[in-house]
């Protein structure tokens, strides 16, 4: 029985979309550990430094949970 790869590896520099009612933030950021489809992986904001925590939307795109 073969699963599917991640969509996101550890080490993988990712968009990281933040969402809240009109406001849209984007940037990169770096993967902490691997990712499949709607599971949540801690990311490192490559701005600020700061770890986060997202929901893997698709490949190499992550949405932070806050």
């Amino acid at each position: 029985a073969l699963e599917d790869p991640p969509l996101i590896k550890k080490g993988d520099i990712i968009t990281l979309i933040a969402k809240k009612e009109n406001l849209l933030i984007v940037t990169s950021g770096v993967s902490k550990e691997d990712g499949f489809a709607n599971e949540m992986i801690k990311i490192e904001n490559l701005n600020s430094g700061k770890m986060v925590r997202g929901i893997v939307k698709e490949k190499s795109k992550v949405e932070v949970v806050y």
